[in-house]
Parts: structure tokens; sequence; C-alpha cells
């Protein structure tokens, strides 16, 4: 026993220089220092359509918001309510938090990659951004769309709800790098024709992650703090392994004679 003993009381400074590692105050700041950014509004110029059909372009045919106008696949048009332009699609659900009526209601279309919206900013080089947008289905067979920056994918594809109505808020990060603009567009995935009809709102390119969104990629912070613990995982094992080679190594004679004392 004294001979067990002796070897843990050898071994706190391991425990201590551990623990020292993970005090609450450092664990904070290193949270902190990858959670952090710059604070800015979007970059975009009507991200939330309250200015009608114009700051953006297009793949699809705009077409007037109308009884039955958004026929056949590949169109679009601005309004509040998808019933208005299409007798299949539900009434009115509003707005996401935060917008206003007028929201951007598509007829998805059967050609994979067709910009649905698209705009061009100017940015700032080796900054990080955040390109956003609300999504809601107004038939069966939800969209699946992506996001991409000048001409390159950034993140997976995103699938909209298959609830009617029920909006949902997407984003993907984005480092410039050496970039001083970026065309920043949503493209269309899903190329059947029956449903993949959906509404899109509030578009924003933004230095700050929106809050409760769902991201298409994990983000850098994200990475570091799973690393962060899979090292901690890694010596907290490392340790108990230790431990448990220490407990066994006691000479056999030393504890009968410990006993027998």
């Amino acid at each position: 026993m004294w001979y067990y003993l002796k070897r843990r009381e050898e071994d706190a400074p391991v425990t201590k220089r551990l623990m020292h590692l993970f005090k609450p105050n450092v664990l904070v700041a290193c949270v902190f220092l990858a959670a952090s950014t710059a604070s800015a509004a979007t970059l975009f110029v009507n991200g939330d359509f309250d200015s009608g059909n114009t700051g953006f372009t297009s793949g699809y045919s705009f077409v007037a918001y109308a009884p039955s106008n958004c026929m056949p696949e590949g169109v679009y048009t601005i309004g509040p309510s998808p019933q208005s332009c299409h007798p299949a699609w539900p009434s009115s659900y509003g707005a996401p938090p935060g917008a206003s009526a007028n929201t951007m209601i598509v007829n998805g279309a059967t050609l994979a990659g067709v910009s649905i919206w698209s705009e061009t900013v100017t940015v700032l080089t080796n900054t990080d951004y955040y390109f956003s947008v609300w999504v809601a289905s107004n038939y069966a067979n939800p969209a699946v769309l992506s996001f991409s920056i000048n001409g390159t994918q950034i993140g997976n594809n995103i699938t909209a709800s298959s609830t009617l109505g029920l909006w949902t808020q997407f984003y993907a990060p984005w480092n410039s790098g050496s970039n001083t603009t970026a065309v920043a567009s949503l493209l269309n995935q899903n190329i059947v024709a029956s449903g993949n009809d959906f509404s899109l709102d509030l578009f924003a390119f933004d230095t700050v992650a929106p809050t409760g969104a769902t991201s298409s990629t994990p983000e850098p912070a994200t990475r570091i703090l799973l690393g962060g613990g899979l090292i901690l995982l890694s010596l907290l094992q490392r340790y108990r392994k230790r431990a448990r080679e220490y407990a066994p190594s006691v000479p056999s004679e030393r504890l009968s004679s410990h006993n027998n004392k």
C-alpha cells in the first residue's frame, strides 16, 4: 500500500498541471476568442423585398403578383400570399420574424443550379461573412437549395421544412480571403416538377452569424471547440490509463507484509 500511495504522490503534479489547463476562466477565454467576431449590418440592399422586385438578379422569370400567375416552373413573384398567385399553395402565413409582408414566391425550376436570387456586394479582405436566408415550403417535395459565392458552392445543400408555411433560417459562413467583391447567389438543386415551390425572405450578408439559424457547414468556432473537447478527452483517457497501471504494479510481497502486520 505504501508503494501505491507513493507513486500517486509523485504523479500529483501531472494532475495539477492538467486541471490548470481547464480552469473555468481559461476555458471561457478560449470560447470567447473562438467565437468573437466584428459586427456589421447586412450588405444587401433589398433582402427583405420591401422595395419589391429590385436590387437583385435572378435566373428565373419574374411574373406579376396576380391569380394563377406563378406557373409554369421557373418563375417568381414578390408579394405576401403564395395562394394569390397559385391556387394549390397555402394562403398567407406571414413573414419571418422582423420582416415585412413581402416575400419572394418561387415555383422551382426543373433544372439544377439555376440562380434564384443573386446580388454583388463589396467586401473587406480576410474577413468572415455569413450569407443567410429564410425559407418556407408552399407545397410538397420541399426545395433543396445551395449557397454560392463567386461561382463556388458554400457548404452543403439545405432542405426546406416539409411543413407548409414553416419559416426556417439557414446560413453559410465564408471568408473573403483576397476578394474585394462577392457575388452571393442562392441556387435551386431540386429538379422535380411536382412541388419544389417555396418562399424566400430576409436575405442577409453580415459579419455576425445569425442567432438560432441552421448552418450549411460547421463554423470555425464550432470546429475549434470540438477539437478542444477531443483533446481534453484524450488527455483524461491517458491519465486514467496511467493511474490504472500503477495499482497492479505494487509488489505482492509488500501487500502481504502490510496485511500481516
